[in-house]
């Protein structure tokens, strides 16, 4: 059987349209959580203006005033309401995939080998995508896996905190075996080394990990920030902005999109803690998510109350079945009264008050957040699509290999237009670790 060539213009010409239909078909509904944000663009519903800096936009941060009751008929005093200009940077994601040449020559059909090919891409961008996006949306910005808890020597490390977080769950979430790791100081602003991750395993149920590595680091300290890395750099402050720097979780996130929650309050949002706000740190109830609603409209004047499709609550999936044990004894409803519909075609089979519940297996440990929809959005300065350099092609040789490689990349990051309508509680017991690293 003679052996199937296939030219760099035949994979230009047979794959550039699927690619397309990739962009505008899977990525903007990769997962439950970001096909929720709409956006943002000059013109649209959310009105975006892109520059070479970012894309910019208008928030009104001061209070009203300008109204007076007069028997007399005097006006009241003129006030100008402070506006400032919020904008929001894109981040570079890439994915880099490779291919045997065995996958496009397993076939006389050129037809059925653009198939295969293009179908073995694709479920692999797909996974890719679906995960970086979904670790950046849980994230700050600073791209952490989580934290070193102890040093056992240059290549072996117990690791704990995904995103940062104390207690934030399985250390091992965003860590895969394989995978090329950097750590820094806690800081962040002394890289200690990088190096290939060998082995995962669990060392002290449920959340810490015991990482082995293929070569050392020296210096690593308690305290250091793994991050992803390639071999010239790492994604340390090269993340798009996540729900935890959005909500200002701790307070540690004054700043956002350029404005400051320390020089205008209004731009900050409801932030609580279970056991203090809540009457029981141990179970997520109903009265709870009640609370943060109220607290959220009363501060925004957005209210989940009246337009609950307009807001989304997420948690973990053991806080969620928390809430449905809460109220399960309270009420008998039928599915199709509890399930909601979201955007992307995902369903939500818990709501409360008509605001969907959606369990994401990525959320922090003992988290709920309430986000307001229409004001949470993307931006992108490139559509996603190959990684090509002039007179080169997007379908590369891999050196002393029969294979190829191929990359793709896409610039965008994602904001809020009102920070003050979205909030969060933190703090609750979660003793339910469903997620990939679940036994």
């Amino acid at each position: 059987m003679p052996i199937l060539n296939i030219t760099d213009a035949s994979f230009d010409g047979n794959l550039k349209l699927y690619y397309q239909k990739v962009r505008e078909d899977v990525f903007p509904v990769i997962t439950p959580l970001f096909a929720q944000f709409q956006k943002f663009k000059a013109g649209g519903p959310r009105n975006m203006r892109w520059g070479g800096k970012g894309a910019v936009f208008d928030v009104v941060v001061a209070d009203p005033t300008g109204w007076h009751w007069s028997q007399n008929g005097n006006l009241p005093e003129s006030q100008f309401r402070d506006e400032v200009q919020g904008n929001v940077g894109v981040r570079r994601m890439y994915i880099r995939q490779q291919f045997d040449k065995l996958a496009v020559t397993g076939t006389t059909s050129r037809n059925a080998a653009y198939i295969t090919l293009a179908q073995k891409i694709d479920e692999e961008v797909r996974m890719k995508f679906k995960l970086g996006v979904q670790e950046g949306l849980h994230g700050d910005g600073r791209g952490v896996k989580a934290t070193i808890s102890a040093v056992g020597s240059t290549t072996q490390i117990d690791v704990a905190n995904p995103y940062g977080i104390a207690g934030g769950g399985q250390g091992a979430l965003w860590i895969q075996r394989n995978a090329l790791i950097a750590v820094r100081d806690s800081t962040g602003a002394t890289l200690r080394g990088r190096a290939v991750v060998s082995t995962v395993a669990l060392q002290t149920a449920p959340d810490l990990y015991r990482l082995t590595l293929a070569s050392a680091i020296a210096g690593m300290q308690a305290g250091d920030i793994v991050v992803s890395a390639s071999n010239v750099d790492d994604s340390f402050n090269a993340v798009i902005n996540g729900l935890i720097n959005i909500t200002n979780r701790g307070g540690s996130f004054a700043d956002l999109h350029g404005i400051s929650a320390a020089t205008w309050q209004r731009w900050n949002n409801v932030r609580m803690v279970a056991g203090t706000d809540t009457p029981r740190p141990e179970q997520l109830l109903e009265s709870d998510l009640v609370e943060l609603t109220m607290r959220v409209a009363a501060r925004s004047g957005k209210n989940a109350m009246e337009n609950p499709d307009e807001f989304l609550f997420v948690t973990t999936p053991g806080l969620k079945k928390s809430f449905i044990e809460a109220v399960q004894g309270q009420r008998q409803l039928t599915l199709a009264q509890t399930s909601k519909t979201l955007n992307g075609g995902y369903a939500a089979n818990a709501s409360c008050n008509g605001v969907a519940i959606l369990d994401d297996p990525y959320c922090p440990v003992g988290t709920v957040y309430l986000l307001h929809l229409p004001s949470l959005g993307w931006v992108d300065a490139q559509d996603f699509g190959q990684v090509e350099y002039e007179g080169a092609s997007a379908w590369r040789w891999v050196a002393d290999r029969d294979a190829y490689e191929t990359s793709s990349s896409i610039f965008f990051n994602v904001a809020t237009t009102m920070r003050n309508a979205h909030g969060l509680i933190t703090g609750y017991t979660d003793t339910f670790r469903y997620s990939p690293l679940a036994a």
